[in-house]
């Protein structure tokens, strides 16, 4: 609880301290902020297609992938290093940007369309 609390806690401070803060990384962060959930399906769509074409990269073939509760076709063994799937993330994160972008422009100029303020 008490390591809750301190996150938390750095959290607040570092919101408190970038309040109004305007640079070219706010501007980066803010494109994300405007299409949360968009970028969440997006992401988590593209990020699984990723990881069975590393796993088939790997030599694993279609039947070692395992489809069901929470295996999201990971095979029983293998994978990739904790600093290549970083690399993976951020890619991924900077594959997405110009897409976000774009959606957040599409929200703004299509206002009408009430059911884009929840996507």
């Amino acid at each position: 609880m008490l390591y809750i609390l301190s996150t938390l806690g750095i959290m607040f401070l570092i919101f408190a301290v970038s309040d109004g803060v305007k640079n070219k990384f706010t501007e980066i962060i803010v494109v994300y902020g405007k299409v949360p959930l968009f970028y969440y399906i997006i992401h988590w769509y593209l990020l699984h297609l990723v990881a069975i074409m590393v796993f088939l990269l790997q030599g694993f073939h279609w039947k070692d992938l395992q489809f069901g509760g929470f295996t999201f076709g990971r095979p029983s063994a293998g994978g990739v290093e904790l600093p290549v799937m970083y690399l993976i993330w951020l890619s991924v994160v900077a594959i997405l940007y110009p897409v976000c972008r774009w959606y957040s422009n599409y929200k703004m100029m299509h206002q009408e369309n009430r059911w884009l303020k929840y996507l």
